[in-house]
């Protein structure tokens, strides 16, 4: 004889449990899961917004990167004084080379003569590594050796002292609006590097 629906058995714990969090979840209840928070929760504001502290330096570290503006642009002829040396380019032209050391198709080896004098107290170096030609794009060409001569030498001018000489870059013909900058290393913090346009009169 079959028993009566008032003595069924009861149903297992598992069943009970799906049906409590079914119903808390109906509610909107998160708390019903037995692993605590759900695995997906996102963070709050307070959990991902940076510290104040945090938000200070960034903005000082950005602050402390902007560049320092450019010095004076001069002109051949001119002379450019920095608290450590003056420099000064006399004229340019075009070197003649070897066979073996003529510029790639398209381009020309440009010839800046150029005088250094030492005005410090103490001896400065010059390189003709340390100058370098920029055009109207930003692109920078730097000294070759094969070129017109006789180039800079790199010695270390006592105070007082000057030197002369050529510097050689390999320019593109095409190039726009050339730019002579020349940088050593000096023990001033002040800047001390120098402008030069390239372009004749």
């Amino acid at each position: 004889m079959l028993e009566s629906s008032q003595h069924r058995a009861p149903a297992p714990a598992a069943l009970r449990g799906a049906a409590v969090c079914f119903v808390c979840a109906a509610a909107g209840l998160s708390a019903c899961r037995s692993n605590g928070a759900p695995k997906d929760a996102t963070p709050t504001a307070n959990d991902t917004a940076p510290a104040p502290k945090d938000a200070a330096a960034k903005q000082d570290a950005q602050a402390t990167k902007t560049p320092a503006p450019p010095s004076q642009l001069h002109r051949i002829g001119d002379t450019a004084s920095t608290e450590e040396y003056r420099f000064r380019v006399e004229r340019i032209k075009h070197c003649e080379t070897e066979p073996y050391f003529r510029p790639r198709r398209g381009n020309v080896k440009l010839g800046v003569e150029v005088a250094v004098e030492n005005t410090a107290a103490i001896p400065v170096m010059i390189n003709p590594f340390y100058a370098w030609v920029r055009d109207s794009r930003g692109k920078n060409y730097y000294f070759t050796l094969a070129g017109c001569e006789p180039i800079l030498r790199a010695t270390r001018l006592q105070p007082e002292q000057e030197a002369d000489g050529w510097l050689t870059f390999e320019v593109p013909e095409s190039a726009n609006d050339l730019e002579l900058r020349y940088g050593p290393p000096t023990a001033s913090s002040a800047p001390h590097e120098v402008r030069f346009s390239l372009q004749r009169e």
